[in-house]
């Protein structure tokens, strides 16, 4: 999954009985045993892939060039797959423990419009529209990722729904909320979740997650293009589950619930990448800076 950070927010706040974290400007300890690498990779104009192409365990550094619909993936080769217009969202769709290269191909943003998912080696399959939000996952537990879409009827006020293939639709979320699935209960399946912005950035974000109880973390904008904290949970202790996580813009900081420290890593504009790049039992934090194609980790 990527994430990419285009605004600015103010500060951190929790809720159901935990202590809050430092204020804005708050940079947090860095752990003496943390070590960061730089790697050049891709350029400006195109989109940031990193997955584990190769089933070593490890995330690799790779980027989709648009232009050429070429996969760069470092250490592992280029592909060429897909075209300009296509959204890249590779993973694991077939169970083999590597992530599969995949676009999708539709109208984005037009409800009329089919949603086409092209998976290199798997298969071809019509799921979902235009205007619908790809959101695959490991929601049955199987092993494999299946093809998954959110979708909003009407307005804002609309539950969001997820439609997951050869699975039950369900109904999490409204109109406004940001999709963040991930396995936040550690059982290998990968659970329903949203991030509620508020109307103002003094806001706190709330998390709702299918089967656990609601957590105010972070600070509202009105989504990822209108500001406030972003949202980017993973596996960063490794716990065996994703942590809920944002990174705020403003100072550049990573909040991780649970950790004994904030980082500080990055800046606005940045996309956010964080992935098991060393290949131990947690995710590393990075970003990359499009702007110069340069890949900056930091192991925990």
């Amino acid at each position: 999954m990527r994430f990419r950070a285009t605004a600015f927010a103010c500060l951190i706040l929790v809720s159901a009985g935990l202590a809050a974290p430092a204020a804005q400007g708050a940079q947090g300890s860095a752990s003496s045993a943390a070590a960061t690498s730089t790697v050049r990779w891709g350029q400006s104009g195109d989109y940031a892939v990193p997955a584990d192409y190769n089933g070593d365990g490890r995330t690799d550094i790779a980027v989709w060039r648009p232009s050429t619909g070429t996969w760069y993936i470092r250490g592992v080769g280029t592909v060429v797959w897909g075209r300009e217009g296509d959204q890249p969202r590779p993973a694991d769709y077939n169970g083999d423990g590597k992530a599969d290269i995949t676009v999708l191909r539709g109208s984005q943003g037009r409800a009329a419009s089919l949603l086409v998912w092209y998976i290199r080696g798997v298969g071809t399959f019509t799921y979902g529209h235009g205007s619908d939000g790809p959101v695959p996952g490991d929601y049955n537990g199987d092993g494999r990722a299946e093809v998954a879409v959110t979708h909003l009827s009407s307005d804002s006020t609309s539950p969001l729904t997820w439609y997951i293939r050869g699975a039950a639709k369900y109904a999490w979320g409204r109109g406004g909320d940001v999709a963040a699935p991930a396995n936040y209960v550690g059982d290998k399946r990968t659970d329903l979740a949203v991030v509620r912005h508020g109307s103002t950035r003094q806001v706190p974000l709330t998390w709702y997650v299918r089967g656990l109880s609601w957590v105010e973390w972070g600070y509202s904008g009105s989504g990822i293009s209108g500001g406030g904290d972003v949202s980017v949970p993973t596996n960063y202790i490794g716990d065996s589950h994703a942590e809920i996580a944002v990174w705020r813009p403003s100072n550049g900081t990573w909040y991780v619930r649970g950790a004994s420290s904030w980082i500080t890593w990055g800046r606005d504009g940045d996309w956010l990448v964080p992935g098991n790049y060393i290949g131990d039992s947690h995710a590393d934090i990075a970003v990359w800076r499009w702007s110069t194609g340069t890949w900056y980790i930091r192991t925990l």
